[in-house]
């Protein structure tokens, strides 16, 4: 039984079209890491003023603020899972970014523009809040990830969501773009190998 690999050198995209895919990666890495750290202080440096407020966790909504806005410091991953091991997440994380992009570059740079743009996203994302995980360990000013975005539809699993950032949003749009692209490659593959000979 034969198997085809991921990417092989067969496989290969032209190559002007493999540079403009390499472009979409970088062009999504660079804008969601550039618009969460610009969003982050935009917001901190206007809420947070007091050294002492800024060392709490946020999660009462003022009144002269809009509903889906609720800066907060999360110490942790998503959920706060983890919160009181600081260290350990930011170890994590400084871990799996060189893995990711080593995964990118080896298996999905050259598979098309969907998959770069998606790993741009979650690198991007991972780089931005990686910033604010060594920073709440090597500077003042930081207390752990910067997130502000409060979702709250009123039904499961929105009521309400935890509260993210422009980066956790592009790391779970590029990991739904990867899923939406294996899945729709898989039935390409499944219909064009079961087309009769």
């Amino acid at each position: 039984m034969n198997e085809t690999p991921l990417s092989t050198s067969d496989q290969t995209a032209p190559t002007h079209m493999a540079r403009s895919w390499v472009l979409g990666f970088w062009l999504a890495a660079l804008l969601t890491c550039i618009l969460d750290l610009w969003s982050k202080y935009a917001v901190f440096a206007h809420v947070f003023t007091d050294p002492e407020t800024l060392r709490c966790f946020w999660t009462a909504s003022k009144p002269d603020y809009p509903s889906w806005f609720n800066p907060a410091w999360n110490t942790g991953v998503a959920w706060s899972f983890m919160s009181s091991m600081p260290v350990v997440v930011a170890v994590m994380t400084m871990l799996l970014i060189p893995l990711i992009a080593w995964v990118y570059f080896r298996w999905y740079r050259l598979l098309g523009l969907s998959e770069n743009i998606a790993f741009g996203l979650v690198l991007g994302g991972a780089v931005a809040n990686a910033w604010d995980r060594l920073g709440a360990h090597m500077s003042d000013t930081l207390y752990g990830v910067r997130d502000f975005i409060h979702v709250d539809f009123g039904f499961p699993p929105f009521d309400p969501w935890p509260t993210f950032n422009i980066a956790d949003a592009g790391i779970s749009v590029g990991f739904m773009i990867l899923l939406a692209t294996s899945f729709f490659n898989k039935n390409v593959e499944d219909s064009t190998s079961n087309q009769p000979k």
